[in-house]
């Protein structure tokens, strides 16, 4: 289960200052919003101000947990308690779950209904539903797995998230990643992809001094999550953590925490982790080529279609114009 009174998710990715998992405070114990509308499912309650919302919610639910529940191994079997609120505890925030000594809970916003909401959900049932035989795993690689186990549950929301961590990825290593795709044309009805060839080159805004040695990245525990300051660093930290959790898979890293409990570790030694998913964190060689497992073409073509990349898209068509 969580180790950390709160997991959060973010609600959008503005410029590609992604993934900031921000913990709260641990000085004053969080309650859990009382609603008036209560609705019941196979998989547990769903809590909000209108009727309405619960059961629209509840209906997603009924989807999507059992897709978590089918991915995720060794899971606890508490019924669900997810509460609808008008706002999050943070602006940027898509969903938080929270973990009290006398209660856990799922605070998810009321207007939640397209795919990347229903990702979001996905993230924090995996959060809410992780069990003891996990307790072995850092928090950084927590994130991770709920990023994977969420792609899985909502695989329409899959594919634009993982071209945004390659990029993330690919702009700690490289500055920037070129990536070759359909022409992108925007009109009055939106971006639309042409047959034609197009090369672009894009770049995360993310700063780098907050970040710890890659080597010792999963040492960082929850609180150190939460004091990192600098923008894209804890998108640098789940960006990693999604790669090596996609290269070692779900049983296999349940199976590390199995080891790691039996030989007396508190956390899976990170040598073991870096070792299962074949990856040298001294080698930039082997996460550019992580990057690249990351970047189909279903991906690229994916994140040329984001409305907020357009603007840099057409500075990058500008500076090409001779």
């Amino acid at each position: 289960m969580p180790r950390r009174p709160v997991s959060s998710v973010p609600r959008r990715i503005p410029s590609f200052c992604a993934f900031l998992l921000l913990a709260l405070p641990g000085c004053v114990a969080p309650r859990p919003p009382e609603l008036p509308h209560a609705v019941d499912s196979a998989w547990g309650t769903v809590r909000a101000a209108r009727r309405d919302d619960a059961v629209q919610i509840s209906a997603v639910v009924e989807r999507v947990a059992p897709r978590v529940a089918a991915s995720l191994h060794a899971r606890a079997t508490t019924a669900l308690d997810i509460r609808l609120v008008p706002r999050m505890g943070r602006a940027h925030w898509g969903g938080a779950t929270f973990t009290t000594a006398e209660n856990r809970w799922i605070e998810l916003p009321e207007d939640g209904r397209d795919d990347a909401a229903q990702a979001i959900l996905a993230h924090e049932i995996v959060h809410f539903w992780l069990g003891a035989e996990w307790e072995q795993l850092p928090p950084v690689l927590e994130e991770g797995l709920a990023i994977h186990v969420a792609h899985a549950a909502v695989p329409e929301a899959a594919l634009r998230e993982r071209a945004e961590l390659a990029i993330v990825l690919g702009t700690l290593l490289d500055g920037s990643v070129t990536i070759t795709g359909p022409r992108v044309e925007r009109g009055a009805g939106g971006s639309s992809l042409k047959t034609e060839r197009g090369t672009y080159t894009v770049r995360a805004k993310i700063r780098t001094s907050d970040l710890p040695p890659l080597r010792t990245a999963f040492d960082v525990d929850g609180r150190e999550l939460a004091r990192l300051s600098e923008p894209g660093a804890r998108a640098v930290l789940d960006a990693i953590a999604y790669v090596v959790v996609d290269r070692i898979g779900v049983r296999n890293l349940h199976a590390l925490c199995v080891q790691a409990g039996v030989q007396g570790h508190s956390r899976i030694p990170a040598r073991w982790l870096w070792h299962a998913a074949g990856i040298d964190p001294d080698e930039p060689g082997s996460l550019e080529r992580a990057v690249r497992d990351l970047l189909g073409s279903a991906e690229i073509r994916a994140i040329l279609l984001r409305d907020d990349l357009q603007s840099e898209l057409r500075d990058m068509d500008r500076e090409r114009e001779p």
